[in-house]
């Protein structure tokens, strides 16, 4: 989802009348990332805790073996093909997350590890979801790799890649709406049509689970030591909220028909917001400072807001894609 800086992003939406000015939070005031980064450095016995346990409960499996009953070649619903494509164009953004990740966590064994096993967990999703659509024959990929080069190429940089509270906050959101997306392939989607897809969507969708269980952890650990300022990075990103494949060629028409087939919504994502402060204790919370208060505040608030811009109507006219082939 793309939307403009300072505005609430709701798949298809933007609020003009909440910004980020309801936190009063400018970048003249944006905490210390130094000390951010020192918090985080403290908590390396806890994330080597959760890197074991996440480690513990893997069930691996390899793209070869969810193909292997998978048909030479077939046709995809043409809405199905498209969406299955922006799925896969976001998992092949990788090397960007990677990045992300191995630049800006520090040199922290415990954290060196974590993002060393989750690219290796991540890589394949791309990869069986890639090699499935090489055999769907109304999918034209010499136009799907063009546009995945074209994604990678630009990079994602986000302003906040470079603080590790705004970095926990969007990748807890970032891994529950990418699970939903997968998972909501198969229920809405598929609906037993595909057995072999579904196989796929359905490991990827559990794999991003567990990757959310872990960063949601470490978000909840830090939210611990340092409450105001981790209220006011999780508000931030979530006011501002996008995904990591919003540079692809033609996103905003594959997220309007992503809206309009239910894979992923403005209620999916009220449901992440609201979901997220639950799972944090928000309502509870005590000794909040005014910045603290103010954010948290903000994040009650907005599940509301973005269920009754999902309410609105929209009228919807499947686009046409360079990558289908009718």
């Amino acid at each position: 989802m793309l939307f403009a800086s300072g505005m609430i992003p709701v798949g298809l939406y933007t609020v003009s009348d909440v910004t980020l000015n309801a936190l009063r939070r400018r970048e003249d005031t944006m905490p210390n990332i130094a000390r951010h980064r020192q918090i985080l450095a403290t908590l390396e016995p806890f994330v080597a805790e959760q890197t074991r346990l996440h480690e513990s409960r893997q069930k691996l499996w390899f793209p070869s073996e969810l193909l292997a009953d998978a048909p030479q070649t077939f046709r995809l619903d043409p809405k199905v093909g498209a969406l299955l494509v922006l799925n896969t164009l976001t998992e092949e953004g990788l090397p960007s997350f990677h990045r992300l990740l191995a630049t800006n966590l520090g040199e922290s064994p415990a954290l060196v590890s974590w993002t060393d096993l989750w690219t290796a967990e991540e890589d394949r999703h791309g990869a069986v979801l890639h090699d499935y659509l090489l055999r769907v024959s109304n999918v034209n990929m010499v136009e799907v790799e063009r546009m995945q080069y074209s994604y990678l190429r630009q990079g994602f940089r986000p302003h906040w890649q470079s603080d590790p509270y705004l970095l926990f906050a969007y990748t807890a959101l970032q891994e529950w709406a990418t699970q939903i997306a997968h998972q909501n392939i198969s229920s809405e989607l598929l609906r037993g049509g595909e057995p072999v897809l579904e196989g796929i969507v359905s490991k990827i969708a559990k794999e991003e689970a567990k990757h959310l269980a872990f960063y949601r952890s470490i978000l909840a650990k830090l939210l611990e030591h340092d409450p105001d300022d981790v209220l006011a990075a999780l508000a931030e990103v979530m006011m501002r909220f996008h995904m990591p494949g919003s540079n692809i060629p033609g996103f905003l028409e594959l997220t309007t028909l992503s809206n309009d087939t239910k894979m992923f919504t403005p209620y999916d994502y009220a449901k992440i917001v609201r979901g997220t402060g639950i799972f944090l204790g928000l309502i509870e919370i005590q000794g909040l400072g005014d910045e603290g208060k103010r954010a948290r505040d903000a994040i009650l608030a907005l599940p509301d807001r973005l269920e009754k811009i999902a309410a609105r109507k929209v009228r919807f006219e499947m686009p046409r894609f360079p990558f289908l082939i009718t």
